[in-house]
């Protein structure tokens, strides 16, 4: 295993870990369904194309 491969290996093992950890002390239980408000949704929804459209304008950049 090279050095990147075992480097990002960690990385994601270490950000679970500590993604886990915060979402058990804030009672969170990511099996249940959330409860979302129509104007949360929205807003999430949002949020979310947004995120896309930088994504696909990053990808576009990183390729010329």
């Amino acid at each position: 295993m090279s050095n990147k491969e075992e480097f990002e290996k960690i990385s994601k093992q270490s950000m679970d870990l500590l993604i886990n950890a915060t979402l058990k002390r804030h009672g969170i239980n990511l099996n249940t369904k959330p409860q979302l408000s129509d104007e949360d949704r929205a807003e999430l929804k949002s949020l979310i194309e947004g995120l896309k459209q930088n994504v696909e304008s990053l990808t576009n950049i990183t390729k010329k």
